[in-house]
Parts: C-alpha cells; sequence; structure tokens
C-alpha cells in the first residue's frame, strides 16, 4: 500500500482496478492508467468509480494517452507497471488498434527505469491476433536480455496452447 503503480494499456479498467485495490489508501499511492482509445478511457473511469471508495478516487489519474512515451511527472519509483498488449476487446470494438512492438519496447524500456528496488513490470502478450506473435517475440527479446543481477524475470505460459496469453514480469533487484 502507497505505491505509485501504472496500467499502460487501461482497456476495460480490471487491471486498473486491481492495482488500485493493491496500492491505494486514502492517505497515500497513485494509480495513473492511460489508454489510446477514448472507450478505453471512459470504461476504466466506469469500473473505478464503481469499485473503489470515493477517497481513492482522487488518488486516480486516467490519461487519454499511449504508452509510450510514458508520462515522467512522479513515476519514479513506481511499485508495478502492467501492459496488456494487443487490441481493445469486446464486441464492436475496433480491433485494428493495437499495440505495436515499437512503441511498446520503447515504453516498456522506460517503465524498467522508472520501477524501483522491489518493483515489478508486467506484461501480458497476446500471440494469437495478426501482429500479436511478433509483439510478444519482441518483448520477450527485450526481458531475455536484462541482466539477471538488474531484474528477475519470468514467463507464464500454456505449453499446450500456442496461441494463449504470455504473461512476463521483471522484478528490480537493484
Amino acid at each position: 500500500p502507497g505505491d505509485t503503480v501504472v496500467d499502460a494499456t487501461a482497456g476495460r479498467g480490471a487491471d486498473s482496478a486491481f492495482l488500485a485495490q493493491l496500492a491505494l489508501t486514502p492517505a497515500a499511492g497513485r494509480l495513473v492508467a492511460m489508454d489510446v482509445q477514448l472507450e478505453a478511457v471512459a470504461a476504466t473511469r466506469r469500473r473505478l468509480e464503481r469499485v473503489l471508495d470515493p477517497r481513492l478516487l482522487a488518488r486516480v489519474e486516467v490519461l487519454h494517452a499511449s504508452h509510450a512515451p510514458l508520462p515522467r511527472d512522479g513515476l519514479e519509483g513506481a511499485g508495478a507497471v502492467v501492459y496488456n498488449l494487443g487490441y481493445f476487446p469486446g464486441a464492436g470494438t475496433d480491433k485494428s488498434i493495437v499495440t505495436e512492438p515499437a512503441s511498446t519496447l520503447a515504453s516498456i524500456g522506460e517503465a524498467l527505469r522508472l520501477v524501483r528496488v522491489g518493483g515489478v513490470v508486467c506484461v501480458t502478450a497476446y500471440p494469437g491476433h495478426p501482429g500479436g506473435a511478433e509483439e510478444r517475440a519482441a518483448v520477450h527479446g527485450l526481458l531475455e536480455a536484462l541482466d539477471p543481477l538488474d531484474f528477475r524475470v519470468c514467463e507464464h505460459r500454456p505449453l499446450n496452447r500456442p496461441a494463449a496469453p504470455v504473461v512476463y514480469s521483471a522484478s528490480r533487484r537493484r
């Protein structure tokens, strides 16, 4: 509790709500959530207003912005930065708007520099949509190359479902 946490790809706000419940107290903590689609920003705000104590909403910023570049204001020392890559899910949404490897890698690189010792950068990549496998491979390459003295990197994926989402976590050690 009391950490600054970031949802870099807010979508419907599920990760934002989870992070807020972990990190926010009436006296401390900050959640910054962002998404490039206005529909996602609105969905995230609605979810947070529904699930959070009104006293905690003052500690929340939901931005209509890309994950790259990450906003710099006050994010140094963040406890967690979370990415849920791909497209905004749901019936009737524009699935042609997707995260792209170049901007995703730039953003994750920034997050790795911002996160505090003991903090984590968590990335869920979806290889099952057009461009998703390439983005997952790019994220994998970036995280795999991190110095193990600086980060402990883990990959979680179902071995018998090649198109299933892959979850990566990079925990800062020093």
